[in-house]
């Protein structure tokens, strides 16, 4: 990790509060999802699904092959529409 890395790329554990507090703050709906893609740690992705507001985007979330992604997407989509064609599999 270097100096200027954010917090969610952490590899380690013991510094997974942190990394999830970090993600808490983002707003940026686009950085939520880098971060649902790319964070090391399963809450750190979790975490910022479910921070994501954007139904399309937690829609296509919902097909990640991470579970925990994929699992935290449907978790939280609120649109009923959206929810019926996940369960179709109306793939994006």
């Amino acid at each position: 990790m270097g100096l200027f890395t954010p917090k969610w790329k952490t590899n380690d554990r013991s510094k997974r509060i942190k990394a999830v507090e970090a993600v808490r703050k983002v707003t940026n709906e686009k950085e939520l999802k880098r971060i649902a893609l790319e964070a090391p740690l399963p809450d750190v992705r979790m975490a910022a699904v479910y921070q994501m507001k954007n139904q399309a985007q937690l829609r296509e979330m919902a097909f990640s092959s991470d579970k925990y992604v994929s699992w935290a997407a449907i978790d939280n989509i609120t649109d009923q529409n959206v929810l019926k064609e996940i369960a179709c599999g109306n793939v994006v």
